[in-house]
């Protein structure tokens, strides 16, 4: 009786955790299904806004089938020559206003030294657009700055460092023209409409995109003591969906076979976003050079 009465609870758990996956997984496509049902906004992004894993080519999975989006926030520390050329242009910190900045409700600061709180809340990302031209342009006023200087002592020593210097102003202003991203998060609130408001009062370039997208955002303060916000500052901690797996059907051309191939991988990715704000990779196309 009792090793019936065990099977039959076996079988009922059996079938409860079958019901379980198929009711997941109706969940999962239904979810999928919704979300493509429309197509909200379209971008047409490359290697220097979408990278292979960093793991790329040294694990046994096919990891050549997911792609991490690459973005930055815009640099509005004052341009000094103490400043290395990636410290403004990889920054997840985000100066806003005033008006979006109390949309998070920051709750009274109790304690002292800096306290963060993490929020569900939203962010406008622009692509190609004027945050873009301003890095370009604080590029070209570095190198500009850096060739304007002279060596303070005339010996070897300050003839090469002025040239290391010179070097590295080159290779930042190639950087920002040709590899880095075009990719900026330019805002940020809790509440949406904020965002709707702020995007239709943006200046657009010829090719600029917006998208407003779901994400995970800090907020706090510098000093608690002086219960002092950090200076209309918010950290973006990531999107919401910042890594895109990709079908092998949208795949053409050749995946790079490894991880020494990774970093002069070219490819055009067109980029949907869907009614959910959950975007999905509609084709990838790997270039043998640069891609046109």
């Amino acid at each position: 009786m009792n090793s019936l009465r065990n099977r039959v609870a076996s079988q009922k758990l059996v079938l409860f955790a079958v019901g379980f996956v198929l009711l997941v997984n109706a969940f999962v496509l239904a979810k999928v299904y919704i979300n493509r049902s429309s197509v909200e906004t379209k971008l047409q992004l490359t290697e220097r806004e979408l990278r292979l894993p960093y793991q790329y080519g040294l694990n046994k999975e096919d990891s050549s089938t997911r792609l991490n989006l690459f973005w930055t926030t815009p640099a509005t520390e004052p341009l000094t020559m103490e400043h290395g050329r990636w410290y403004w242009h990889q920054d997840r910190s985000l100066k806003i206003n005033e008006k979006h900045l109390a949309s998070f409700n920051i709750p009274a600061c109790k304690k002292t030294g800096n306290r963060r709180y993490k929020y569900n809340a939203w962010a406008l990302l622009e692509f190609n657009g004027q945050s873009y031209a301003d890095y370009v342009v604080r590029a070209e006023e570095y190198r500009r700055m850096i060739f304007a200087l002279q060596p303070e002592v005339n010996t070897e020593l300050g003839e090469k460092e002025l040239a290391e210097k010179r070097k590295d102003a080159d290779t930042t202003l190639k950087d920002a023209q040709v590899t880095k991203t075009r990719l900026f998060v330019v805002d940020a609130a809790t509440d949406k409409a904020l965002l709707v408001a702020a995007m239709q009062r943006r200046k657009a370039l010829e090719d600029t995109r917006w998208i407003i997208l779901p994400a995970e955002i800090e907020a706090g303060f510098y000093n608690c003591e002086k219960n002092e916000p950090h200076r209309n500052r918010v950290y973006i901690n990531r999107l919401a969906v910042d890594s895109l797996y990709v079908p092998r059907d949208v795949i053409k051309g050749n995946l790079p076979k490894g991880q020494k191939e990774q970093p002069n991988a070219k490819f055009n990715a067109e980029i949907f976003y869907g009614r959910l704000h959950e975007p999905w990779v509609h084709s990838l196309q790997f270039c043998e050079n640069d891609c046109s």
